[in-house]
């Protein structure tokens, strides 16, 4: 694809490899290494008219050359090949063409391929001449000779070859004529002195030769006797005038090529007389032609030269015509036309164009007119023009039988005016509206309405219906000319109607810009497109009365069978063949220009004169030739990742499975315009057609492939008609991907199969050991269900105790408080002194029983709360001690207890600090509060991670009952007695539960009359700090 866009810009950039000739008709390519062939030496040409390839022997390899693209074959791409320098090719009087390399390698075309054939062996390179010479005559007869090689006296390194038969051939050496068949020991000698032969040819079947006085002799018995044959030269000026001519023909031309300076002649038998036929006029002096093909059927002439490359000659379809004295102040791009009695055409811009002399008839119009103009009948020219007296543009008429110009100054015209008859009436539709000419000035039909619209038009045309049809910017309209009524029939915003054409019921009606539409009944279609989308611009539809139209555009002109296109409209077919002519034709401005009246115009001649931006282009529809095309067309190499695959190669039946997308590049003759290339493929029969998006059309893009097999078939367009197409069929594979063989899937069903077992198996015994921790769950709440009832119950038992005890230490002491208070107020005089000071200390203690009392019960609440968020932190229990006896000093010197503290003030711990604290006072408190005497002791003993705190006391002590009460769940919960101090109190329900708080453990010993030492081990969490090493 690289290689054919650098050709494409090289063609652009290179003026010495394209040039055209306008004057001859001739297009000259020249190519070299500078422009895509690998070599300027050309050691042969061979041209094969059956594929349409030009093939060609180079010092690098062998080209085939389709018009567009080289492709070269050398030692890299071919195994055949020893070495690039090639020796020779020709194309024997079989039509086969071979090529041999320096090595003796012997090559075979085939169609669009190069195959290796045979290998002269070195020890036969003596007789190398003699096989060259059985190979032209037929390949039976070369395989004999090498089967058979015969050293002959004759040295065959020199001289022309001619083939007579399949077994036999003349030769031509040094002025002689020998004859040679299969078998003979040598060569015999048929003709020498005193009849010269100066070179040889075949017609045909027939074998000629040329003596030195130019005259030409049929062989005929063999070659025993000779016939003198005239040659008819054109206007009697023979090609072998002079001494310069050259004769080329090499074995496998049907005819003979003259060459004498520029021009070139082809011989042609034809009732017994050779008539030498001009071909070109062109050819270039500036080389040496070494080898020379014609291909009669194109049209093309190719020279090989010895060191300049490839010259490529092709006769222009198209003639160029322009302005002789053109300069900076003229015009050369033309509109309107009219056509002269000398056959010249007379351009808009007033200048005289064709091949007549110039000046010589009198004009119908002096100096330039406006792009429209109408002949009425065959004598009346309508024209607008530029008019003196009123200095604009105005409608003028031109009688061709009088020679009277006369003009109508009232009419103004605008370049953009249309001028028509309709019925027997002068019509001209301008701004204002539609009016017939009546005298000097126009008497309006029908006037626009104000706001209309762009006022510009194009074209009017009266129909075979008797409507009358209008192009402009304001679309597509229909004028009736009885009912004076005007409709739109097609409008597209910002696209302005620029022709119209009548085809029996069908009108043709082309856009600036949106293709072109055929409007039939009241239906109007868009027609398909060429394939560049040239024909968006369409300038004019000409019927050249051959079954043809020619649309000419911005980019070119094309040709279209009529009933392509009528059958695209009624069938509503997506594709019609447009055969498309530019450059390579002989145009050398592609831009053609529209929006005039007529938009082309037929000379009497029959050509067909066509305006461009640059003179005139005109074509004879009748010489045209529309079967040159080619019909070929061959797959060439398939390209998969990184490796190229011949079409024949095995290997592409069984690309790799990762292959997803493949190239197939197409071989086919394109030596023409490629854009009358159309190139479809269809992959595995699905019907689809789908077109080859690329430049060339020589390249195929197939994506998003999968393993398996592949079928190809490609179709090319070769001319006009719904189905006129070549046909090729490639074939190619993609191997099966292993994760996609009937054993891969067998193993991954299985291993499916065992996954889903596996988790099958897991996920029951999942299931299973979700139901036993479920149930082993449901167990447990049951149990701490069960448990926290039981607590419940017991808290609740505890709270009703708790509360009807409360009941009562706090009412009964406020009644005494009460009782007493007002007999010490009432009856004080009446009581004794001592009496009073007694009463007056129960008052006290049961006031601090009460503060106490209350104190224990609200500490308890508080730390009955769940929600009680607490916090551990680093304290010195000896300084926590220090502050519960500072709160009950008092309590203890009222009865004379003395309260010790020996705790090691060096001592820390990390534990809740609060509940400790409280816990320490209710211990303190009770010892204080159930003894009458003695001492409260409070000692510590540190270990690793706990903490025993102990609280010893005088007092009245225990029961192991009562111990054991306190230390049970059931605790029975007596009210302070002022007198006894009996029972437990309320203390050791608050102790306990600080106990459970703090993860401590309680223990209790005490003796009746003895005392209490209640021990609290306390956990903590960090290790006991002791600075003195307790």
């Amino acid at each position: 694809m690289i290689r054919t866009i650098l050709i494409s810009c090289l063609i652009l950039l290179l003026p010495e490899m394209l040039f055209s000739q306008a004057d001859a008709g001739f297009t000259i390519r020249r190519y070299s290494t500078e422009n895509g062939l690998p070599s300027n030496g050309i050691k042969g040409v061979e041209w094969d008219e059956s594929s349409g390839f030009l093939w060609m022997a180079t010092e690098a390899g062998v080209v085939r050359f389709n018009g567009q693209e080289f492709k070269s074959y050398t030692r890299l791409n071919m195994p055949g090949i020893a070495t690039e320098r090639m020796a020779y090719i020709i194309r024997n009087n079989e039509g086969n063409i071979f090529t041999a390399d320096m090595g003796g390698n012997l090559l075979k075309s085939a169609g669009n391929q190069l195959q290796f054939s045979y290998n002269i062996p070195a020890a036969k390179t003596g007789n190398r001449g003699l096989f060259r010479a059985a190979l032209m005559t037929s390949e039976d007869f070369f395989r004999e000779t090498m089967l058979h090689p015969k050293i002959l006296k004759h040295d065959l390194a020199g001289g022309t070859f001619m083939p007579d038969n399949p077994r036999s051939f003349y030769y031509i050496l040094r002025d002689s004529l020998y004859y040679y068949h299969a078998g003979d020991e040598d060569l015999t000698l048929l003709h020498s002195s005193p009849l010269r032969i100066k070179s040889g040819f075949k017609i045909g079947d027939e074998s000629f030769i040329m003596a030195p006085d130019n005259q030409v002799y049929r062989l005929k018995n063999a070659g025993h006797d000779l016939e003198a044959i005239p040659t008819v030269w054109p206007s009697g000026h023979p090609g072998t005038a002079g001494k310069n001519f050259r004769l080329f023909w090499e074995s496998g031309m049907p005819h003979p090529v003259l060459v004498n300076e520029n021009n070139a002649w082809i011989f042609k038998l034809n009732n017994g007389v050779i008539q030498a036929d001009l071909i070109c006029n062109q050819i270039p002096l500036d080389a040496f032609i070494y080898h020379l093909q014609y291909s009669e059927k194109r049209g093309i002439l190719f020279l090989g030269t010895d060191s300049k490359g490839l010259v490529v000659i092709s006769k222009n379809n198209l003639r160029n015509f322009k302005y002789e004295n053109a300069g900076i102040n003229q015009r050369n791009a033309y509109y309107s036309q009219v056509e002269l009695p000398n056959g010249n055409v007379l351009t808009n811009e007033g200048h005289e164009l064709g091949d007549a002399p110039k000046g010589q008839n009198k004009l119908p119009i002096t100096g330039g007119f406006g792009f429209t103009i109408f002949l009425q009948g065959d004598s009346i020219l309508w024209y607008p023009a530029y008019n003196k007296i009123i200095k604009m543009s105005s409608l003028f008429s031109y009688n061709y039988k009088t020679g009277i110009t006369t003009g109508f100054p009232s009419i103004i015209m605008r370049s953009s005016s249309a001028i028509t008859a309709i019925g027997k009436e002068t019509a001209v539709c301008n701004s204002i509206g539609i009016g017939y000419v009546s005298g000097d000035s126009l008497a309006y039909q029908y006037r626009f309405p104000p706001g209309s619209g762009d006022p510009s038009f194009y074209d009017m045309k009266q129909g075979p219906d008797g409507m009358v049809y209008l192009a402009g910017c304001a679309g597509f309209l229909r004028y009736d000319p009885k009912l004076k009524k005007l409709d739109t029939l097609f409008r597209e915003e910002n696209f302005c109607v620029r022709t119209i054409s009548f085809r029996d019921n069908y009108i043709l009606i082309g856009t600036y810009g949106n293709g072109f539409y055929i409007w039939k009944n009241g239906i109007l279609k868009p027609m398909p497109l060429d394939k560049n989308k040239y024909l968006l611009y369409t300038h004019c539809f000409f019927d050249d009365q051959l079954g043809y139209c020619w649309i000419s555009t911005n980019r070119g002109l094309f040709k279209v069978r009529f009933t392509d296109l009528l059958t695209a409209w009624e069938k509503n077919t997506g594709f019609v063949f447009y055969q498309y002519f530019g450059k390579n034709d002989g145009m050398e401005m592609t831009e053609m220009n529209g929006g005039c009246t007529p938009c082309a115009l037929r000379l009497k001649n029959g050509n067909i004169s066509f305006p461009t931006m640059d003179g005139l282009i005109q074509v004879d529809p009748k010489k045209h030739k529309t079967d040159s095309l080619g019909s070929a067309i061959y797959f060439d190499e398939l390209i998969a990742g990184k490796k190229t695959f011949a079409a024949d190669s095995s290997a592409i039946r069984k690309l790799p499975s990762n292959t997803s997308e493949v190239l197939v590049r197409l071989a086919f003759p394109a030596w023409g315009n490629m854009e009358n290339i159309y190139v479809e493929y269809e992959l595995n029969g699905s019907g689809e057609w789908i077109t080859a998006e690329t430049e060339d059309g020589s390249l195929l893009r197939l994506s998003g492939l999968r393993h398996g097999d592949y079928i190809v078939k490609i179709r090319k367009a070769i001319g006009f008609g719904t189905e006129n197409y070549s046909y090729a069929e490639f074939h190619f594979g993609i191997t099966t991907p292993w994760y996609n063989q009937w054993w891969f899937y067998l193993l991954t069903f299985l291993a499916a199969f065992s996954l889903f077992a596996l988790f099958i198996h897991l996920r029951t015994e999942r299931y299973r050991k979700n139901q036993l921790k479920l149930e082993k769950q449901i167990a447990e709440k049951t149990w701490e269900l069960s448990q926290q009832n039981d607590a419940l119950e017991k808290s609740n038992s505890l709270k009703s105790k708790l509360i009807s005890i409360i009941s009562h230490d706090i009412v009964t002491p406020l009644k005494f408080l009460t009782v007493a208070g007002n007999n010490l107020r009432e009856k004080r005089s009446q009581i004794p002194e001592e009496l009073q000071q007694e009463t007056i200390r129960e008052i006290a203690n049961t006031s601090q029983e009460l503060q106490l009392l209350s104190t224990n019960i609200l500490n308890w609440i508080k730390y009955q709360h769940e929600n009680r968020r607490l916090a551990k932190e680093s304290f010195i229990p000896a300084e926590t001690v220090n502050q519960v006896f500072g709160v009950l000093l008092s309590i203890a010197k009222q009865k004379n207890i003395s309260l010790v503290n020996t705790v090691d003030p060096t001592i820390e711990i990390y534990q809740y600090y609060e509940p400790l604290k409280i816990l320490v006072y209710n211990l303190v408190l009770n010892a204080i509060n159930f003894s009458e005497r003695g001492a409260v002791t409070v000692s510590a003993k540190a270990e690793e991670t706990v903490l025993q705190l102990q609280v010893k006391d005088d007092g009245v002590g225990m029961t192991p009952e009562q111990v054991h009460n306190i230390l049970s769940e059931q605790i029975i919960i007596s009210s302070a007695n002022i007198d006894k101090r009996k029972g437990n109190g309320l203390g050791y329900l608050i102790i306990k539960d600080l106990v459970k708080t703090t993860g401590s453990s309680l223990a209790i010993q005490s003796e009746k009359g003895k005392g209490t030492t209640v021990t609290i081990t306390i956990p903590v969490l960090k290790p006991v700090k002791n600075d003195s090493g307790a």
